[in-house]
């Protein structure tokens, strides 16, 4: 059985290296599609950019901090096995 794990993993604006990564855990996959203006029958899959205009989710339901003159966020989705 695989399950669906998404985080937010956030990048120095010029480098590649991950410097933090939030699990992302009691929001829904509509609340997410919404957020990020996608249809619902989208999975979310795919990598998405966190940016002003849709990060206020993850500030009001997880809390998060987000400095984007100096770094840059994306929603990522990884299949695990259980």
């Amino acid at each position: 059985m695989k399950r669906t794990i998404r985080s937010i993993r956030c990048f120095p604006r010029h480098g590649e290296e991950v410097i933090r990564e939030d699990v992302i855990i009691n929001i829904a996959l509509s609340d997410l599609q919404k957020a990020f203006g996608v249809d619902r029958d989208d999975p979310m899959y795919d990598v998405f950019e966190v940016n002003k205009l849709n990060d206020n989710l993850f500030r009001t339901q997880m809390g998060l901090v987000f400095d984007h003159s100096n770094y840059d966020y994306f929603l990522y989705c990884n299949l695990v096995n259980d």
